[in-house]
């Protein structure tokens, strides 16, 4: 063999390998960025499992359909995206699977985006990926979680959940040429009402580009609790489906808001009877729903089960088009409050009602309805045709077109109301509509067709009402990522320092036994953060002011909205520290857990926790926690001029506690107004004890305007007996199964109620005048209370009670009935 053949042949196979796909396992960003431009169709890159903490990650290259390049997770589901992280996405036929972001936010733009620069993605996909409560600190702060540009692009099988903050979930950005994207099998979890406009879970277009098509497919996608706003899918381009797709107590409408016509066929609507929750508003041309399923939706107005709105003349492009030529077909509609408004949103500007639209071969049963059909106002040319009500007033004259019948709907597969046998609604159906070909199962139609979403039919039933295990990550549910642990060994402002350097999320564990952890200057609170000893520790680790420190306004204080955990742990104010805990922000959460907090407030203003005028904190949860020797207040949420609607706190819950020696109020709340039905604080207060508190002046618990407030199964023990103990308010305010020792009464004002299980006898308690209140074995209390657990704080008994059963978890929610 010659050497130039053997060299021929090395070159060929050398050439070969090269071309060859590549799979190589990435650590980091940097590795990533390394091998962009080196990329070809079928290389993958393998991402490794862990944290991937303040990552800002590039993925392009030109793939082909049957070689595309992939970025993705070593194991999907284990590599948390963490801290400011965010992903870009663009070329020609990429994949992203198995990403997981959570406890961070984008440091600028959507989380993820399908474009890099001025570089859009075609055909590319993200898949099997999750974003969950990746929040900024300001819920103002407007940016998107999937931004979609391009063409062909596909988003599938990804869960989104706990978006907090402004903006749309998922978008869809248009120009002038159509985007084709498709967005399926994704499951839309929790989120919360963000309060104004800007919270919707899926927007397609924009006001400006409403005109032009995007062919945007929305289908086999489960909404679940999608609270963000009115709109919970906002529609605004033209000639876009939405199929298969299933919408579970979402407080909100998939709207049609601008552009023409698009499809709504096959989706089911659950309310379960949430007051706002709805179905399809109509908006704009030529628009068609058809084999939809409405049940148990109590929204009303453009929250309806279907609604056409009025439009506005010579429209703009931001505001409301007339509907014309909408045809709604074939729709089941089951006990929904409104299930028809016609003219929605009539006013002064709003003047054009719907225009040549038919409404067709419906059924709606309902025993909630007062009218099936609300007109507010008149519509031109509506054609109503083989229609079947039943269960209230029509709501109008009927001119033809709706048959009165009882349409023997009975709950069948898959829980749904289907038409019994020998039901009206089979081959009852008028008119043509050859485009409605199959039913909601996806079973086809045959002439003369049934009334209603289903078509009575053997054929397999080929699209049902999805659950969650039916979309989203094939390693959904989401497992939360280990959290990382900062160990602090105790020093001065050693635990300052650890605040300062963790990050969103992280645990500051204090691991010396019975260690001084002293503070020169106030802690400031700028992220999620828990602060816990560390377990087994035989005393517990201690907070306290450094001994040249002669005071501190505050110990803790928020900076942002976060939330403060603390666990295992022992406060020492030394009468140095005005408030333990101070806050001037809006939407802060504290929660602590097994604490010992004595020498709080340096004087009578002082006190454990204040919320300052314009403060807000969403929650206070307090769990065996003891509040000892304290020179002025507890917790102080009364900071809001009267009646002003405003108030400092949203829930306050404290279980298994003991305050002792607060001379002043322990819980002063103030409501904001003394309006009934309007927001206002809640409280919970159950097992707990209140010695020698509000013994100069104030309440033990001043719950004032605030309408829901529980006391139950504690212990109140020598308070000042010239003024009330206990004050509650509103509208359900309920105190019970509580002794009152020495004290003052309790003031109930409006449509509070005092049960039928108070008490004025003396606890017995061990050793009061030493902090001691378990309960002597001669005490009336024993096995008082409502839940067979004596009165009080359960610490004091638990060793006796837990040879019987274990403790019990408060439940508010016992007392809504």
């Amino acid at each position: 063999m010659s050497k130039r053949f053997i060299l021929l042949s090395l070159c060929t196979g050398l050439l070969c390998f090269d071309l060859q796909a590549r799979t190589t396992l990435v650590r980091d960003v940097s590795e990533i960025n390394a091998l962009l431009n080196t990329l070809q169709p079928g290389d993958t890159l393998l991402m490794k499992s862990g944290f991937w903490k303040d990552q800002r990650i590039v993925i392009k290259g030109e793939g082909t359909e049957e070689q595309p390049i992939v970025l993705k997770a070593e194991i999907p589901g284990k590599v948390w995206l963490t801290g400011k992280s965010n992903l870009r996405i663009s070329g020609q036929y990429v994949i992203v699977d198995g990403l997981y972001f959570v406890n961070g936010y984008s440091p600028d733009g959507a989380v993820i985006e399908f474009r890099y620069g001025s570089k859009w993605a075609n055909h590319c996909r993200l898949t099997n990926s999750a974003i969950v409560d990746f929040n900024p600190s300001s819920k103002d702060n407007d940016y998107k979680w999937v931004s979609l540009y391009g063409q062909y692009n596909r988003v599938d099988h990804c869960y989104f959940a706990g978006k907090t903050h402004s903006g749309t979930t998922l978008v869809v950005w248009l120009s002038t040429k159509p985007n084709y994207h498709r967005i399926d099998h994704n499951h839309f979890g929790p989120r919360p009402d963000l309060g104004y406009n800007g919270g919707e879970t899926i927007r397609i277009g924009t006001s400006d580009y409403s005109v032009y098509d995007s062919y945007t497919t929305v289908e086999w996608n489960y909404f679940e609790h999608c609270d963000g706003e009115i709109e919970i899918i906002s529609n605004k381009s033209c000639k876009n489906t939405y199929r298969y797709n299933t919408f579970d107590e979402c407080q909100g409408t998939l709207t049609l808001r601008h552009g023409n016509a698009c499809d709504v066929y096959a989706n089911f609507f659950f309310g379960h009877h949430n007051s706002r929750s709805g179905g399809v508003r109509i908006i704009g041309e030529d628009h068609r729903v058809y084999n939809n399923y409405f049940q148990d939706l109590n929204g009303s107005d453009y929250r309806a089960a279907i609604s056409m709105m009025n439009g506005v003349p010579n429209s703009p492009l931001n505001r409301y088009f007339q509907v014309k030529r909408a045809q709604v077909l074939f729709n089941t509609i089951v006990n929904c409050y409104q299930p028809f408004v016609i003219g929605a949103g009539k006013d002064d500007e709003k003047t054009l009602p719907p225009l040549d639209c038919i409404i067709a071969n419906n059924v709606v049963s309902t025993s909630v309805s007062s009218q099936i059909v609300t007109l507010e106002d008149q519509p031109i040319n509506l054609t109503w045709q083989g229609n079947i009500f039943y269960g209230a007033e029509l709501g109008f004259a009927d001119t033809g077109g709706v048959k009165f019948e009882d349409p023997l709907l009975q709950l069948a597969a898959n829980e749904l109301y289907r038409p019994a046998e020998g039901s009206p609604l089979l081959s009852a159906a008028q008119g043509t509509f050859d485009f409605v070909s199959s039913d909601m199962d996806g079973q086809p139609r045959t002439e003369p067709k049934d009334v209603g979403a289903d078509e009575k039919s053997t054929a397999p039933v080929v699209i049902s009402p999805l659950q969650p295990g039916d979309v989203g990550p094939e390693w959904y549910p989401p497992e939360p990522p280990p959290i990382p642990v900062i160990y602090v060994q105790a020093g001065k402002d050693s635990l300052k320092n650890a605040l300062l350097k963790a990050d969103d999320g992280e645990i500051i564990e204090l691991i010396t036994v019975a260690g001084v952890y002293t503070v020169s200057s106030s802690l400031a609170i700028s992220k999620n953060v828990t602060i816990r000893g560390k377990v087994g520790l035989d005393e517990l680790p201690v907070i306290t002011v450094d001994a040249e420190v002669d005071s501190l306004n505050n110990l803790f204080y928020w900076s942002s909205a976060k939330v403060l955990t603390l666990k295992n742990l022992k406060i020492d104010g030394q009468n140095k520290i005005s408030y333990i805990f101070k806050n001037e922000k809006r939407h802060v959460a504290l929660k602590c857990d097994s604490l010992f907090i004595q020498y709080s407030g340096q004087n009578a203003n002082g006190a454990v926790f204040v919320g300052l005028p314009g403060s807000m904190a969403d929650s206070l949860v307090f769990d065996d926690v003891s509040f000892y020797h304290g020179l002025g207040r507890g917790l102080v949420a009364n900071q809001e001029a009267e009646n002003s609607g405003l108030y400092n706190l949203n829930q306050l819950t404290m279980e298994n506690c003991t305050a002792w020696d607060f001379p002043y109020s322990f819980i002063d709340v103030y409501g904001g107004d003394n309006i009934p039905f309007t927001s206002s604080p809640q409280i919970f207060v159950n097992h707990c004890t209140f010695y020698d508190c509000a013994t100069e002046s104030g309440l033990v618990i001043n719950a004032r305007e605030a309408d829901f407030t529980i006391v139950k199964n504690s212990i109140f023990a020598l308070s000042n007996e010239e003024q009330p103990v206990l004050a509650l308010y509103g509208l359900t305010a309920l105190v019970d199964y509580c002794d009152f020792y020495q004290t003052g009464p309790v003031l109930l004002e409006r449509s509070a109620v005092q049960g039928n299980h108070i008490w004025q006898l003396d606890p017995q308690f061990e050793d009061p005048e030493n902090g001691n209140f378990a309960l002597k074995e001669t005490s009336y209390f024993w096995g008082k209370a409502d839940d067979g657990y004596p009165l009080g704080d359960l610490r004091w008994t638990g060793k006796v009670m837990a040879l019987e059963k274990e403790i019990p978890t408060f439940n508010p929610s016992h007392y809504l009935m």
